[in-house]
């Protein structure tokens, strides 16, 4: 799998307009699966590309997560949200 072809995966909380990372460095049949399976528990979820592999295992502690995250919950107060949005530019 490619860095290109990476993915994360945000749950959103429709009353606060809040994002939460819940995956990263999946493939795209891998996020697909992990929306689909939220969605059957009344979650929703936005999958974002990643611009690349994100270090470390553990989600909760990602960085590039957590900038995705807080960036897509500002943006989803003004409306601005769209499906696929890249995630920021890291600077590593």
């Amino acid at each position: 799998m490619t860095e290109e072809n990476l993915r994360a995966v945000l749950r959103v909380d429709e009353k606060t307009k809040t994002f939460t990372p819940i995956a990263h460095n999946l493939s795209a049949e891998k996020a697909e699966a992990k929306v689909n399976e939220l969605k059957t528990e009344d979650v929703q979820a936005q999958v974002l590309e990643q611009t690349s592999r994100h270090k470390g295992r553990s989600v909760k502690s990602c960085e590039l997560c957590k900038n995705a995250a807080e960036n897509l919950s500002q943006k989803a107060t003004t409306g601005l949200v769209e499906e696929e949005d890249p995630e920021p530019e890291s600077g590593q």
